[in-house]
C-alpha cells in the first residue's frame, strides 16, 4: 500500500495544514505532527505502520482514498476520471445555451461599494486563443453571449470583442457595463442581436457622479445618458440598474421617471 501520488499540502497554520485529494476532491485537516508521518510514507513503496495511532492514520486515509496498492492502480484511477470528464464535456457540448466571457477585469471606474477591488488592477484583456478555446468548447447550442468584467467595453478591448463578434456574428448577446462607452461602441453593437445591455446609474446627476467616478476622480453621468442615448437610437436595448440603498431610495424613484421622459415610454 502506498500514498496516492495526487495528494496536496496547503498551509493553514503552523500547526494546521489542509490535505487534499486531487482525484476524488476530499479535503482533510491535519496537524503538523500527521504532516511529517505523510511526508515520510510518500517515499514508501509500502507502508508498515509503527504503532497503534500510525494504524488508525492509514485506516482513514484508506476510507478517504488518499492509499493505494500500486501505481497502476492509481493511473487506473485517473484514467478513469478523465474518461467521465471527457464524457460530460460532450454532453455539456450539446446543452450548452450561455457563455459568457470577462473581457478584463480591469474598470475605468473606482466605486466605492465595488465587490471586484481585489481584481481592479488586474489590466490584461482576454486574448483571442481563449475566446477561441472557449468557443471550441461549445457548438450550435449555444445561443447567448454575455460580455463582463470588470469593464468589458474599454477601448483596449475592442479588438477582442470585435473577433468575438466575428467568429459568432449570428449569436445574442447580453452585456454588463458601467456605460462610460457605450457611444463609442454603438457602432460595433449594432451590427449583432443585442438581448439588453444593463448600466448602472445610481441616481440624479451629483448622487450619482459621487458614487461611480473615474478613476482619479471625475464625473461620468452625461456621457453614460449619451451612450444611453446612441444605443437607443441604433434599436440597442437598454435596462438602467440601481445599487439602493437608504440614501437614494427615494431618489431612484424619481430617477426612473425622469430616464421615462428623458428617453420615452413605450405606452
Amino acid at each position: 500500500m502506498k500514498l496516492i501520488n495526487h495528494i496536496m499540502f496547503v498551509d493553514i497554520n503552523d500547526d494546521k495544514k489542509l490535505m487534499i485529494n486531487s482525484l476524488n476532491g476530499k479535503i482533510n485537516e491535519i496537524n503538523a505532527a500527521t504532516h511529517e508521518t505523510l511526508l515520510e510514507w510518500r517515499s514508501c513503496a509500502d507502508i508498515s505502520p509503527r504503532d497503534i495511532n500510525e494504524t488508525k492514520l492509514l485506516d482513514s486515509l484508506q476510507d478517504g482514498g488518499y492509499i493505494v496498492d500500486s501505481e497502476d492502480e492509481e493511473r487506473a484511477k485517473k484514467n478513469a476520471i478523465l474518461d467521465a470528464l471527457r464524457k460530460r464535456n460532450i454532453a455539456d457540448k450539446e446543452n450548452t445555451r450561455v457563455m459568457t466571457f470577462i473581457m478584463t477585469y480591469d474598470c475605468n471606474f473606482r466605486c466605492p461599494y465595488c465587490f471586484e477591488e481585489h481584481a481592479r488592477f488586474k489590466e490584461e484583456v482576454i486574448t483571442r486563443d481563449l475566446i477561441d478555446a472557449a468557443l471550441d468548447l461549445t457548438n450550435e447550442s449555444l445561443e447567448l453571449i454575455g460580455l463582463f468584467g470588470g469593464e468589458p467595453l474599454l477601448p483596449k478591448t475592442k479588438s477582442a470583442i470585435e473577433h468575438l463578434i466575428s467568429k459568432v456574428p449570428d449569436k445574442k448577446f447580453e452585456i454588463f457595463t458601467n456605460g462610460y462607452y457605450l457611444e463609442e461602441f454603438s457602432e460595433l453593437l449594432s451590427t449583432v442581436e443585442i438581448f439588453r445591455i444593463t448600466v448602472t446609474l445610481d441616481g440624479n446627476e451629483e448622487t450619482h457622479n459621487s458614487r461611480r467616478f473615474l478613476e482619479g476622480g471625475g464625473s461620468t453621468y452625461q456621457k453614460i445618458l449619451n451612450g444611453i442615448s446612441a444605443c437607443l437610437c441604433r434599436g440597442i436595448p437598454i435596462r438602467i440598474r440601481v445599487n439602493v440603498d437608504q440614501d437614494n431610495l427615494d431618489e431612484a424613484y424619481l430617477q426612473q421617471e425622469h430616464l421615462l421622459d428623458l428617453f420615452g415610454r413605450n405606452d
